[in-house]
């Protein structure tokens, strides 16, 4: 079973492509999340976790929603980041999760796809978007053929600034980079003043959305759109030990 988490459509493009290879099921985390529920899957195929990189971790929400929900069958697991540099250290905390959860461990893949968290960077042009969805694709496409013969993923060398990256770093993101209080509305201020205020607005409000799974992206990649489609609603989705959720 393919589960993904996406926030702007970088992890479900990939996801995609991953369950397309696999032949296997596709679902978003992001649905789930939404509505309030709380998985209960069963697979016999290998468990592929898609998600994007928040400040060099794995997204906590989604982190969350894998820690509550349930999984029978297959014990084996392969994650899949998509990021605008690098993952950092993020392995190190997925590594734990599958301790908790009774997965076998078979690494990260980090596929480099285009930037969108433009509250800190900048989106790439349209040009450099298109190449590094194309070679996302390749690697995706890698990362399928791996998971198929039952092979882990390569192992990255971890530096220390990865570690500082995933570890403190990270913990200032979440609660300082990715904080929505200065969401705010107009004022009667000068007009100065609300274009500030405007920009910050429109900074949390991405913040919030992305973390939610329901921001759109800043640009429309037309390559991201071009998988073909797979079945996105969860609603009582048969999974592959014959039960429903």
């Amino acid at each position: 079973m393919i589960l993904y988490y996406t926030g702007t459509g970088n992890s479900r493009h990939l996801a995609r492509i991953l369950a397309e290879k696999l032949e296997d099921e596709l679902v978003s985390a992001a649905e789930l999340i939404r509505e309030g529920r709380t998985g209960d899957f069963c697979s016999e195929k290998p468990w592929v976790f898609v998600c994007p990189t928040y400040g060099w971790q794995i997204p906590h929400i989604f982190r969350d929603f894998v820690r509550a929900a349930s999984f029978a069958g297959s014990r084996e697991a392969w994650f899949v980041m998509n990021c605008g540099s690098e993952i950092g250290n993020a392995a190190r905390g997925i590594r734990s999760l599958c301790d908790e959860k009774g997965f076998r461990f078979h690494v990260v893949m980090q596929i480099n796809m285009p930037e969108n968290y433009i509250a800190m960077f900048s989106a790439p042009e349209p040009e450099t978007a298109e190449k590094l969805i194309r070679i996302g694709g390749k690697k995706a496409e890698r990362a399928a053929a791996l998971i198929a013969a039952g092979q882990d993923f390569p192992e990255p060398p971890v530096r220390l600034l990865d570690k500082l990256y995933s570890g403190p770093v990270n913990a200032f993101f979440t609660g300082s980079a990715s904080a929505t209080k200065n969401f705010m509305p107009p004022t009667a201020a000068s007009p100065a003043a609300n274009a500030r205020r405007a920009a910050c607005s429109i900074t949390s409000a991405w913040n919030r959305a992305a973390r939610s799974g329901t921001a759109a992206a800043p640009t429309a990649w037309p390559a991201s759109a071009s998988a073909p489609p797979r079945p996105l609603s969860t609603a009582n989705t048969p999974w592959a030990c014959g039960g429903t959720i």
